[in-house]
């Protein structure tokens, strides 16, 4: 495989990014089928495993996006979605991946993703990989905080 393709494989999410109508959902739909598959397999170990799993594909997606970017010509194309893979795990690092929490980060995430309330708007203006990365990365953040107070005031 060509480097070139490789980096557009990784960059749109096992090319879930090309499929029709809002790649960003689909690339987070395949972003939260992964969780589930490994909060169901690694349930007590998941933690762990959706930190290194972030760290891993935020570090590579700042490479692979910029290139990918940089290669098609745009800013921030809409097949990137390894940014949606990235934001949707740092929401499992700290709340289990069981349904409930899956379904309501889903839908989080994809608020904060499309709404991007501030400063998410701002930093998604950052040059190359880190504006296409880092907003989707702080939108999952938002997500995990609406997350933890709904688990304290309602005890999910």
């Amino acid at each position: 495989m060509k480097v070139e393709k490789l980096i557009e494989f990784i960059a749109s999410g096992f090319y879930t990014g090309f499929l029709p109508h809002a790649p960003g959902t689909w690339g987070s739909l395949a972003a939260i089928l992964i969780s589930f598959i490994l909060g169901y397999y690694f349930p007590d170990e998941s933690g762990i495993f959706f930190i290194v799993l972030t760290f891993a594909v935020f570090t590579i997606g700042l490479f692979v996006s910029e290139k990918a970017a940089f290669e098609s010509g745009e800013k921030d194309p809409s097949w990137i979605v390894i940014d949606e893979f990235a934001g949707v795990f740092i929401i499992f690092c700290f709340v289990p991946a069981a349904i409930f929490y899956l379904a309501a980060g889903f839908i989080l995430f994809r608020f904060f993703d499309i709404f991007k309330p501030w400063p998410l708007n701002i930093i998604q203006n950052l040059r190359g990989g880190w504006g296409i990365m880092l907003d989707d990365l702080l939108a999952g953040v938002y997500s995990v905080a609406i997350l933890l107070l709904l688990n304290r005031s309602i005890s999910i």
